[in-house]
Formats: structure tokens, C-alpha cells, sequence
């Protein structure tokens, strides 16, 4: 398939989309999202969610990913997002594990520093409430697969600080390669929204799409900047509007 980035993703528009299956091996397409239509993005964001969500499944069969907000079909604004608008951002839940370290259905659900959470379910109906706990295992392979791949290109990973140290640590614990953990420690940050019940996920813009008119958020990080010259093409920056 072709897509075509344009502009950035807090002002940008998607030409040729790709839409997210409604299920493929080990990842699934929220059906509860606030957004009905928002499962479009670039070709290069719906092939780097199936690669990682298949890696996972094939190492670590039983647990299930699920996507939230993409995009529309034809980017522009989104309602609760203040990006999503190119076709590069996408937000997916942590895998989860109930108590009984099972794998439990992504949802949305806030993770607090010890990695616990609560699907309350009816909240007038404390008896329904089941303790879920963020499957770290799963949840690091995912994030490895996506920052190994090279034809993702992934800028940033927006999630909460507390998550992203217990990941880190899981990369330890799971002896990962040094240069995957490296590139996890350098494109992921907790934004003023803190992200505890969720990964945001952003590319970087391909060459195509920057030949295009597509504009990435800053940082630009020296392999990529590399790329871009190699291509005899230059980085061009979102230009964003200062907040009242």
C-alpha cells in the first residue's frame, strides 16, 4: 500500500490510509474506543503494529494487544487527542496479567508504580472490581520489536515515567540487546499528560513523506538526521503555534 504523511501531527492529513485489522496474531482493534473510525495511519505505522504484536505472540503466545486511536481515513483533528492527525501516532493499552498471572484483555486501565491496577467495571459495585498487574514481559518485547524495526522509524513513546523504569529493568531482566535498550532510553518520555494507561507511539516522517510536505515534532536524533542526508534531503520541523 501507499500512504502519504503530510504536514505534522498535531496539523497534518493523511492521503492513501491504511486501516488496522480488526484482529491479526496477537493483537486486536479496540472496539471500545472513543473514536469509532479513528484505525487509520501511513502503511509504514499499520505494518510496525502487526510486526510487533506477531513477534510477541510467536515468543510469548497467549496474550493479546489492543490499539486505540490511530486516525481517520484521512488524518485532521481528533477529538481528545492533541496529535493523531498525520497517520503516525498510534495508542496502544499495556498487555495486562490478572492475580492469577494469566493474561488478561488490554484495557485501559491507570498503572500505578507498582505496576497494579483495577478494572472497577460497575463503579457503584465494589465487589466486581478484579487487581490486574501490567505484563512487563510481553509489554518490553512489543516495544523492542518497534525500536529494532528499521522500517518503522519510531520517534518518540510517550508513557508514564514510572512504566518506562520498570520496562527498562524488564530489559535487563530479559538480558535485551544493548542497542535496543539504548534506543527505548532515548525515544521514550513521559509528556504533561502522564500516559499511565497507554503507549503513544510516533514516527518519524519517511523520505517519501518528507518530499511530500511531511513535518516531524521535534527531536530529530543524529541516525535519523544521517538517513535524511544520505537521501540528499533535508529535515523539515513542525512549526508550532506558542499557547496563549
Amino acid at each position: 500500500a501507499r500512504s502519504t504523511s503530510i504536514g505534522a501531527p498535531s496539523s497534518g492529513s493523511l492521503r492513501g490510509a491504511v486501516a488496522l485489522p480488526e484482529r491479526a496474531p496477537g493483537l486486536v482493534s479496540n472496539p471500545r474506543r472513543p473514536n469509532a473510525t479513528a484505525f487509520y495511519g501511513t502503511a509504514e505505522m499499520i505494518n510496525a503494529l502487526t510486526r510487533a504484536a506477531a513477534a510477541v505472540d510467536r515468543a510469548m503466545p497467549g496474550g493479546t494487544l489492543a490499539v486505540n486511536d490511530i486516525g481517520f481515513r484521512e488524518g485532521g483533528p481528533i477529538d481528545h487527542h492533541g496529535s493523531h492527525q498525520a497517520g503516525r501516532d498510534a495508542d496502544v493499552l499495556f498487555y495486562l496479567l490478572d492475580a492469577r498471572d494469566q493474561p488478561h484483555p488490554s484495557i485501559g486501565v491507570p498503572i500505578d508504580p507498582e505496576g497494579r491496577g483495577t478494572d472497577y467495571r460497575d463503579l457503584m459495585d465494589p465487589s466486581d472490581d478484579v487487581p490486574l498487574h501490567i505484563d512487563l514481559a510481553r509489554t518490553w518485547r512489543f516495544v523492542q520489536a518497534l525500536v529494532e524495526d528499521e522500517q518503522a522509524l519510531v520517534q518518540r513513546i510517550f508513557v508514564v515515567e514510572h512504566v518506562r523504569t520498570m520496562l527498562l529493568a524488564e530489559a535487563r531482566r530479559q538480558h535485551a540487546p544493548a542497542a535496543a535498550v539504548q534506543r527505548f532510553s532515548e525515544v521514550t518520555c513521559q509528556p504533561a499528560y502522564a500516559h499511565d494507561d497507554h503507549l503513544h507511539i510516533r514516527l518519524f516522517c519517511t523520505n517519501e513523506d518528507l518530499a511530500a510536505g511531511c513535518a516531524d515534532s521535534v527531536p530529530m536524533y543524529p541516525w535519523r538526521l544521517a538517513q535524511i542526508e544520505a537521501a540528499e534531503l533535508e529535515p523539515v520541523a513542525e512549526q508550532r503555534a506558542r499557547r496563549r
